[in-house]
């Protein structure tokens, strides 16, 4: 295996990998702009205003009388999402996709990518060496899990060791166990830790 400017791949990504990392119920509960996919749909009919409907036509006396029944299935729509045994369900469903998908990428961890990364103290600067995998975590941008290995400096040759089995097993390792860590934190049981290679 071999790395070039501090990226590898432990096998090709391909669409299933993309898809991995989304749910149905998260991508309507979790919302990374903080809007509920549920309103967001709901408004698209509720912008329609019945004035800017010309009425100078036969089908703009149709579309008048079915402004109405649109009104009517907005409310019901609401009335479903606002109602607390459609919540509670829709909000299970998103937990156990939030797992179901947290787990895929623990026991399918398809590809890590390493990068630079630095850390500014006064006038130093420290570079580390960032481990990156695919992983679902909710409200957050990017769908991906990092995890610090160590300081440039102390690692070593770093190319050398991004081409080294043993390295990038221990790597995995890691980064599979702070997935672990982190679904744990998630629903409470442990606080995360960040795991440094010496």
């Amino acid at each position: 295996m071999t790395c070039n400017n501090f990226c590898i791949s432990l096998s090709k990504i391909n669409k299933v990998l993309r898809g991995q990392l989304k749910g149905i119920f998260t991508e309507l509960v979790y919302d990374k702009n903080g809007v509920n996919k549920f309103y967001q749909f709901l408004g698209r009919g509720r912008r329609i205003k019945l004035n800017s409907i010309k009425i100078n036509s036969n089908l703009g006396k149709l579309r008048r009388e079915l402004y109405g029944t649109l009104m009517e299935s907005c409310i019901e729509y609401e009335k479903l999402i606002e109602d607390d045994q459609s919540k509670l369900l829709f909000n299970k469903l998103a937990q156990l996709e939030t797992r179901i998908i947290q787990l895929r990428c623990v026991v399918d961890t398809k590809e890590i990518k390493f990068s630079r990364g630095f850390q500014k103290k006064g006038v130093s600067e420290t570079e580390f060496l960032i481990a990156r995998a695919p992983f679902y975590i909710p409200n957050q941008v990017r769908s991906e899990i990092r995890v610090y290995i160590g300081k440039i400096h102390e690692l070593g040759d770093v190319e050398r060791k991004l081409k080294d089995k043993d390295f990038l097993n221990e790597v995995e390792e890691i980064v599979v166990q702070a997935m672990i860590d982190r679904q744990l934190e998630e629903r409470g049981a442990i606080t995360f830790n960040k795991r440094i290679i010496k």
